[in-house]
């Protein structure tokens, strides 16, 4: 369905995404999907809680840390990276 453009982060009544859901039960496999496909990690249900908040909670770890560290684009460290080591071989920065 997400393929096929789904809406990601539409909520269900109680405000709370699949996202959501993913944390509180602990389903690593679906919030790793989710995320993929740009879930919002900081939409709050009528409670005030992120999916993360959820997670704690129910003490599943591993998708605690899914949740919590951003997802990093490799190609663009690289290119940072490359272009920093660029910039102090012309002097541009100092080593």
């Amino acid at each position: 369905m997400l393929a096929r453009g789904a809406i990601v982060d539409k909520p269900k009544a109680d405000d709370e995404t699949a996202l959501h859901l993913a944390a509180y039960y602990g389903h690593f496999e679906v919030a790793e999907v989710l995320l993929k496909f740009n879930a919002d990690r900081a939409i709050k249900n009528k409670e005030g809680k992120t999916p993360f908040d959820l997670v704690t909670t129910e003490d599943h770890t591993a998708l605690a840390q899914l949740l919590i560290l951003p997802q990093v684009d490799e190609e663009l460290v690289s290119g940072a990276v490359k272009t920093a080591e660029k910039r102090v071989e012309g002097g541009e920065i100092a080593q």
